[in-house]
């Protein structure tokens, strides 16, 4: 505010890593460097972004710091599941959505169930668009500040779209996403692609196929995680749905890591 009551807007640019993690270090009373990340991560270092963020973060009570752990809580981030989107941040980005064209929107709608907007033919396919016209909508996108080259600026862009695209609609962009990149996504995202677009014989294959490598590999905690998962979630599977096999895989490898009678278990 001048002197002559006059009132100079200040535009501020995004934050850089360093400024974010000064931040985050403030908040915390301590460095919290994978805090940081997943805050730069998530805003893209917009400053308003991140500071209406971190007060969702307070409100929801995610963090507290009358817990005397709250800082381990910054210092071990992320959490698997995301906060909210603020609804002031929200509200930002539906109105930026909301100055594009509908081709553009439809894209990025899309690009948010794929995770990022990198596989344009199948962007294209999806959207019923040429890929000149794909090409153009994330030029659009990128102009405004939404897309940085195929990924998206900042998390809360694909959060707020898909908080607002109706669930049926989720359902049907999910499977098209994993009928059409079936090729090349790894199974553990295709298996949450048929999930969520409710096939569940695809999902229970894709799952299978996932949990199979992690045994492979010695993963054995997260392959039970993800099979004992698809065990509750088909725990009233229909006919002809062949859910032993998830049963045959987990006691496989629980018998690897030598838990003989949880194997056993799930072996009868």
């Amino acid at each position: 505010l001048e002197a002559d009551g006059r009132v100079e807007r200040l535009p501020l640019a995004a934050l850089g890593a360093p400024a974010v993690a000064a931040l985050a270090e403030h908040v915390a009373g301590r460095p919290v460097p994978r805090f940081a990340a997943w805050l730069v991560q998530r805003t893209g270092g917009n400053p308003f972004f991140a500071i209406e963020s971190l007060a969702a973060l307070f409100d929801e009570g995610r963090l507290d710091p009358r817990r005397s752990d709250w800082a381990d809580t910054l210092a071990a981030w992320p959490e698997e599941a995301p906060p909210t989107v603020p609804p002031r941040v929200a509200g930002v980005v539906r109105r930026r959505l909301a100055c594009l064209g509908e081709a553009t929107q439809r894209v990025l709608n899309i690009a948010a169930v794929a995770g990022d907007a990198s596989a344009l033919p199948a962007l294209a396919e999806l959207a019923g668009l040429s890929p000149y016209a794909t090409a153009q909508a994330l030029a659009e996108a990128e102009a405004a500040g939404l897309l940085a080259g195929r990924q998206f600026a900042h998390d809360l862009v694909p959060q707020t779209l898909l908080a607002q695209t109706p669930e049926p609609l989720l359902a049907v962009l999910h499977a098209g996403v994993a009928r059409r990149m079936a090729a090349v996504l790894p199974p553990h995202t295709l298996a949450q692609h048929w999930w969520a677009a409710g096939d569940a014989k695809q999902a229970l294959d894709a799952t299978l196929a996932a949990a199979a490598q992690d045994v492979h590999r010695g993963l054995y905690s997260a392959a039970e995680r993800l099979l004992q998962a698809a065990i509750e979630r088909t725990a009233a599977a229909p006919e002809g749905l062949d859910v032993a096999r998830l049963q045959v895989l987990m006691a496989h490898s629980l018998n690897n890591r030598r838990s003989l009678d949880a194997a056993e278990a799930h072996v009868r």
